[in-house]
């Protein structure tokens, strides 16, 4: 079992429609939803607490966090000047989310790559999960 990594860029609380932030954007996201929408099968009342576009890495959830932050940042990078008047307009961050089998992870950015993150201006959030070697495989 392998660690899993999710990298993206989300943007939230734009209202009940995506397109506004796809239109400011000039891209499509890879997820997006609105507050209230239903989203658990097996629990009919579910709903999304909040709305959120996401563009992910685009990459395999098994390719080490470097990869995705590169990829992600090759899809945004191009983007820079849009996502500050987004991120002014909505609250929005880089998030990283992994889900790992150690008990004491730990991992190394590359200050190019934490360079190119800050001239963002983005705030990143990591969530990381120390799963027992028989979960979330």
């Amino acid at each position: 079992m392998g660690t899993k990594t999710y990298v993206y860029l989300a943007v939230f609380d734009f209202g009940d429609d995506p397109e506004v932030v796809s239109a400011m954007m000039g891209m499509e996201p890879t997820k997006a939803w609105v507050k209230g929408e239903h989203y658990v099968t097996a629990s009919p009342d579910a709903r999304r607490t909040h709305s959120r576009w996401t563009v992910d890495s685009g990459l395999d959830q098994t390719e080490p966090l470097e990869a995705h932050l590169s990829a992600l940042l090759t899809k945004i990078e191009p983007r820079h000047a849009v996502i500050q008047q987004v991120a002014q307009r909505f609250p929005a961050h880089i998030g990283v989310a992994q889900y790992l089998h150690e008990v004491n992870p730990q991992f190394e950015l590359e200050a190019d790559i934490l360079r190119r993150f800050a001239s963002l201006g983005l705030p990143i959030s990591f969530d990381q999960y120390c799963l027992q070697k028989d979960e979330g495989s």
